[in-house]
């Protein structure tokens, strides 16, 4: 679900195109009581950033409801539903769900390995690679 490096996290979603909803939470300590079986996928990731974090589509587009994360090496786990229902697909509502939890990270260096904790979709499974922009942020 997450591919992480040079300070950016990418999310590949199950739709094609249109909205999905996003929840970024900054939080000083890991999770607790997260329940991993309330989402069909959960990964994490290390990351390192010289400059604050923004949540972006990738055509640059900033989403201006979520505050920006400032500088600094996080632990980051992303969680995900609802890839399966439409994927491929174009769409107008939001049929996908994501939860990003940040804490600070004192004990590894950021190496973008990709951790994957928990899935249940098949989003992304066997599906071939298609190509796609790199993030500039």
């Amino acid at each position: 679900m997450i591919e992480a490096g040079d300070g950016a996290v990418s999310f590949y979603t199950g739709i094609a195109y249109g909205p999905v909803r996003v929840g970024v939470e900054l939080l000083d300590r890991p999770p607790t009581g997260v329940a991993q079986e309330d989402w069909e996928v959960v990964e994490e990731t290390t990351l390192s950033a010289t400059q604050a974090m923004v949540v972006s589509a990738l055509d640059g587009t900033v989403c201006t409801t979520i505050d920006p994360i400032p500088a600094g090496t996080y632990q980051v786990r992303a969680h995900a539903r609802g890839r399966d229902t439409h994927y491929g697909r174009d769409v107008d509502e939001i049929v996908e769900d994501y939860s990003i939890c940040l804490w600070p990270n004192t004990t590894r260096t950021a190496d973008a390995q990709v951790r994957m904790l928990h899935k249940t979709d098949s989003a992304w499974s066997s599906q071939p690679q298609v190509d796609r922009p790199e993030p500039s942020r």
